[in-house]
């Protein structure tokens, strides 16, 4: 039963549908331009700055066409991928129908093509939860949209990669029992585990030999390594406090024999500098601390990215805004590069 005071849309009130957003191109539409012999084409959706595409292009993989909502990011994708089309489009059901116009346009009938999408995962992630927002419910509506555009369009190959939650297990758990030719995923993959500086945890789902090769293949593997060996320290930092963390009590400070301080308050979001990162994310940067837990400075830009394992030339733009978000939302290319090098 609606209140009184509830507002209805148009669609609900004259019963047509609302007008769909306008669809801006950075690159004209067309079969792509002198691409890479007969290797796999890629379409990334829900791009962000290119951290996927970035990891394709290591592993010899050519993007031709790229899609997310944000112009800013795909600005930034636009500069390190110009052989690319991006779009801006607001993915689901209602830009369906032009989505697959695009895909059809970028990969020439016959050609090999890999399908790859990140669905924003803000809603079902676990800080999202403990900070009371919306149910999980809506923030699966675009991952399980992006699973049935997978089963509709069948490409050769495809992978999403998403937060970890039962839901989300829940539902490709399903659609490996319905199409296990088509649908494989690993439940919580640590990145840290190859060679990403940082334990990041994520679902990595996809084509169930391409999956099964990322699981499988000790070749692959390779062991994180430490804060200190991947970004300089500035001068007197020892600890490396996780964005989500809260500032301890240094009131409370008990000093060690070695130099060192414990601290009740800390609560699991210290990590001395010559241990495995934390893992980045888009709402803050990581921050260094000197060993009594005082606070230098927040990340650079650059020392994300190096986290992250983007190249230091990798262009970002000149708001730190936008960067921090576009870059602690991206796959990390390492890691994008041995999953596709799996294909």
């Amino acid at each position: 039963m609606k209140r009184k005071w509830e507002q209805l849309t148009l669609e609900q009130s004259l019963g047509v549908p609302a007008p769909r957003p306008p669809v801006r191109l950075l690159h004209p539409v067309g079969a792509p331009r002198a691409s890479t012999g007969n290797r796999p084409l890629v379409v990334e959706l829900f791009c962000g700055l290119g951290g996927w595409a970035e990891g394709s292009r290591r592993a010899g993989l050519e993007t031709v066409l790229a899609v997310d909502c944000d112009m800013a990011l795909l600005r930034l994708h636009k500069a390190n991928h110009p052989r690319c089309t991006q779009c801006q489009m607001v993915l689901g059901p209602r830009s369906e129908a032009d989505l697959v116009r695009l895909i059809r346009a970028h990969v020439p009938p016959g050609r090999a093509w890999h399908l790859h999408g990140s669905p924003p995962c803000q809603r079902i992630s676990c800080a999202s939860a403990m900070r009371g927002r919306k149910s999980t419910e809506e923030g699966m509506g675009l991952v399980l949209w992006y699973l049935a555009l997978v089963l509709r369009l069948d490409p050769p190959t495809w992978s999403m990669e998403e937060v970890s939650h039962a839901q989300l297990t829940g539902a490709l758990a399903m659609a490996r029992q319905l199409r296990p030719d088509a649908v494989d995923f690993v439940p919580s993959l640590c990145m840290g585990e190859y060679g990403v500086p940082q334990h990041r945890k994520r679902c990595i789902a996809g084509t169930p030999r391409v999956v099964r090769r990322l699981r499988d293949a000790a070749e692959l593997r390779a062991p994180a390594p430490a804060l200190r060996d991947v970004v300089a320290p500035p001068p007197g930092a020892a600890v490396c406090m996780s964005p989500t963390g809260r500032l301890p009590d240094r009131r409370r400070n008990v000093p060690r024999g070695d130099g060192t301080f414990a601290n009740a308050t800390i609560r699991r979001c210290m990590r001395p500098v010559d241990a495995v990162a934390w893992t980045c994310t888009a709402g803050n940067r990581l921050i260094w601390c000197t060993a009594d837990y005082r606070v230098l400075r927040r990340f650079t830009i650059a020392e994300q990215l190096a986290v992250q394992t983007f190249a230091r030339d990798y262009r970002v733009g000149r708001r730190p805004a936008v960067a921090t978000v576009g870059v602690g939302q991206a796959v990390p290319p390492l890691f994008a590069r041995k999953f596709m090098a799996c294909l």
